[in-house]
């Protein structure tokens, strides 16, 4: 894809969310809920939310700030939701310059989600739009783990850019 990778196990919530305006990709492998994406480094959990002022918060990036990020998946119980405290990370995400967020809107299985996520990327990797690679993603879960078991995975919601194709080239525009 041209993207350098890394992969930051128990990580602060706040590490990851100073990261993310330079970020061209960002996903999130982990829990969550409506509004917010957690984290757990050192037996201490830390959250970043879509407003809650309690939190690292995605709102309080200015509109644009987020322009380079491309792509932002939350791959989280409910992450595509609303709080009334927290907000919804999607909304939160494109108004701040996101091209392209991706959440779930229901509980979603963890082994499941991994499998999901390896065929997504696959996709992407290929070329595909973030469209075609979820319709592809799904489509291969349901082989594997049947159509009405699908772990969550068919309760995806995105928000922005249906059509965006990872290029680095086009990232921000």
């Amino acid at each position: 894809m041209g993207y350098s990778a890394g992969n930051y196990e128990n990580s602060a919530a706040s590490s990851a969310f100073n990261r993310m305006a330079s970020d061209q990709v960002f996903f999130f492998d982990g829990h969550g809920g409506p509004g917010f994406i957690q984290f757990l480094s050192g037996g201490i959990y830390s959250d970043i939310t879509a407003s809650n002022p309690s939190y690292p918060r995605i709102s309080s990036y200015t509109s644009g700030e987020l322009n380079d990020l491309a792509l932002a998946v939350y791959m989280a119980c409910s992450s595509a939701n609303t709080d009334g405290n927290s907000g919804n990370l999607l909304a939160q995400s494109t108004a701040r310059g996101v091209d392209t967020a991706l959440g779930f809107s229901q509980s979603i299985d963890s082994e499941q989600s991994g499998y999901w996520s390896n065929r997504f990327w696959y996709y992407l990797d290929n070329g595909d739009s973030v469209s075609q690679a979820i319709g592809a993603a799904n489509a291969d879960n349901q082989v594997t783990y049947g159509y009405w078991n699908q772990g969550g995975m068919d309760t995806h919601v995105v928000q922005g850019n249906n059509y965006l194709v990872i290029d680095p080239v086009r990232a921000g525009y």
